[in-house]
């Protein structure tokens, strides 16, 4: 019987932007990867944790505009 005490959780994202520009839609390509979880009993909340850390990069990546 295999018993499994802890996973290690990593998410890549790949993610289509899409603006409109003077000649139609743009869009714009590009992936966003997690850092590492590791997920046991005691970590409840890495769900909530993973979402901000992805949400973080997102709003990092806008911020830096287009240039």
């Amino acid at each position: 019987m295999f018993v499994c005490k802890s996973i290690r959780v990593h998410v890549r994202a790949d993610v289509m932007f899409t603006r409109d520009a003077e000649d139609g839609e743009q869009r714009i390509p590009t992936y966003f990867s997690s850092r590492v979880f590791d997920v046991d009993d005691t970590q409840r909340q890495v769900l909530d944790d993973l979402v901000a850390d992805l949400d973080g990069k997102v709003k990092h990546w806008n911020s830096r505009g287009s240039g």
